[in-house]
């Protein structure tokens, strides 16, 4: 299967990050739209969709999602300490900036903006000490939720030489429907690791 695709455009100027994707870079990003459920209908299309926009700085990533859904009341969200269970509708950007498709990092943020960090084996296995800085911001308004993330590059380890390419997963969980997508989607019956996210591109010549 091909793999999917997402660019970075350039930043000029700078973001805000208030849970609120109203400034004109995040117009100029294409989003990408591209998720599959893998729970509880595999291989089957969304029941809710999904954008997300990535922004490269000279300081750090930055990635907006806008996470429709018709009926936005039923959004379950809690207020919860870092790395603890959400156990509520999230959201997750994994990055592997090495692309060397045996390590990465995940950023999972739910609607009222608690968070959890890990980083992630080849097998997928996570282990949450480690705590990076980063900023999320994230809104529940009429139409879903919104999530406004800043990740610093400083935060990240990357080669700063190559095509540019980065890994990159986006997941999605709405809890109230047990549904669980993908950007890069999987199927169960296929051994899952950091090996198939997918394409982030854009991120050639970083401090």
């Amino acid at each position: 299967p091909s793999v999917p695709s997402i660019g970075a455009v350039r930043l000029d100027g700078a973001i805000r990050v208030d849970g609120h994707l109203d400034e004109p870079a995040w117009e100029r990003a294409a989003p990408s739209t591209q998720f599959t459920q893998r729970d509880p209908q595999e291989g089957a299309a969304v029941s809710e969709s999904t954008e997300v926009r990535v922004l490269i700085g000279d300081e750090a990533l930055y990635v907006g999602a806008r996470l429709y859904d018709r009926e936005p009341g039923k959004i379950r969200a809690r207020l919860v300490r870092r790395d603890e269970d959400l156990d509520s509708d999230f959201f997750v950007v994994f990055l592997d900036a090495y692309h060397d498709r045996v390590n990465a990092v995940l950023f999972r943020v739910n609607p009222l903006g608690c968070l959890n960090d890990a980083v992630v084996d080849v097998s997928g296995n996570q282990d949450t000490s480690w705590d990076p800085v980063w900023r999320v911001s994230c809104s529940i308004d009429s139409l879903g939720w919104i999530a406004e993330i800043e990740i610093p590059l400083s935060q990240l380890h990357y080669s700063r030489g190559g095509d540019g390419v980065w890994g990159v997963q986006f997941r999605r969980w709405i809890n109230r429907k047990q549904e669980l997508a993908e950007f890069s989607f999987v199927p169960k019956t296929q051994q899952y690791s950091v090996a198939r996210y997918g394409h982030l591109t854009g991120l050639t010549d970083l401090p």
